[in-house]
């Protein structure tokens, strides 16, 4: 009689952001999207490569969940610790059903856009700071904006 061997936890794959784009562009049309945790990882490595040059730190949770009571697609809660001076992400919440996978992606760049600001300045805005990631955004065929 043999046993298996609890199966190895497969490593994320890296796609480049191009790819996940182009798959949410394919599938627009569908009436809408679930995310997963894993697809929220892939998208958060692939969007941190492509935009912020690699140098945001993954956040402790990023969290993919349905919830009532939300009138709002995603937030990014910051933390602090007051005697070293550092500010970092402590979640990354995004909504678990959206209207496309398009739309995940717009959310999950603007919760990054609120985390680098956090993790940079020590402040969250939609400001002229956060407005500065607008260009940057589009040539990566996503929109930056408050009403996502």
């Amino acid at each position: 009689m043999s046993r298996r061997l609890p199966a190895k936890k497969q490593p994320l794959k890296r796609l480049p952001l191009c790819v996940f784009v182009r798959q949410a562009e394919k599938h627009e049309s569908q009436q809408q999207f679930i995310a997963t945790n894993e697809y929220a990882h892939m998208v958060w490595h692939a969007l941190n490569r492509a935009v912020f040059g690699g140098v945001l730190e993954f956040p402790d949770k990023i969290v993919v969940q349905n919830r009532k009571k939300w009138d709002f697609w995603g937030e990014c809660e910051g933390w602090q610790r007051i005697r070293r001076g550092e500010h970092y992400t402590k979640v990354i919440r995004i909504h678990k059903t959206l209207p496309s996978a398009k739309k995940f992606i717009e959310i999950m760049a603007h919760e990054m856009v609120h985390q680098y600001e956090w993790e940079r300045q020590g402040i969250m805005t939609h400001g002229k700071n956060f407005f500065a990631w607008k260009d940057k955004l589009a040539e990566k065929g996503i929109p930056l904006s408050i009403c996502v």
